[in-house]
């Protein structure tokens, strides 16, 4: 095989590898919450500097039982820009303005915290690490 032809193979294999992917792994130990199995990811972005936010489609009931299992609650006031997947994702992000469809949980441990959202009616579960950035940059 001609060098240039591996050379264009190569770089394209790295650049379709190279994707982010959902961690959920990551989410759960920070976090300390575990997922429902049948979790559908809708969108994940990872700006690999201090947050990872990722998008969740499940049932209702599932939903249900997790705000349950884990006390999430209604807030009457939010601030959006705790939650930075407002300006990072693209495809659906939690409405705000709406609050009486929203449940918010949110923690930390040692430096990382979370952020989590549920929206009931559109079957959303929004959830985001904040990790410090270790490179200070």
């Amino acid at each position: 095989m001609p060098r240039r032809q591996l050379t264009l193979i190569l770089l394209v294999l790295a650049l379709f590898s190279c994707g982010i992917s959902f961690d959920q792994d990551f989410y759960e130990k920070i976090s300390g919450m575990k997922f429902p199995n049948s979790i559908r990811v809708i969108e994940t972005f990872d700006n690999g500097e201090f947050f990872t936010t990722t998008s969740l489609s499940l049932d209702s009931l599932q939903l249900k039982d997790f705000i349950a299992e884990y006390g999430f609650e209604h807030r009457s006031n939010v601030n959006p820009s705790q939650f930075f997947g407002g300006n990072a994702l693209k495809k659906v992000r939690p409405d705000f303005a709406n609050l009486q469809n929203l449940y918010f949980l949110s923690g930390s441990k040692g430096r990382n915290s979370w952020f989590y959202i549920v929206d009931l009616k559109q079957q959303i579960l929004w959830a985001e690490i904040q990790y410090p950035d270790w490179g200070g940059d």
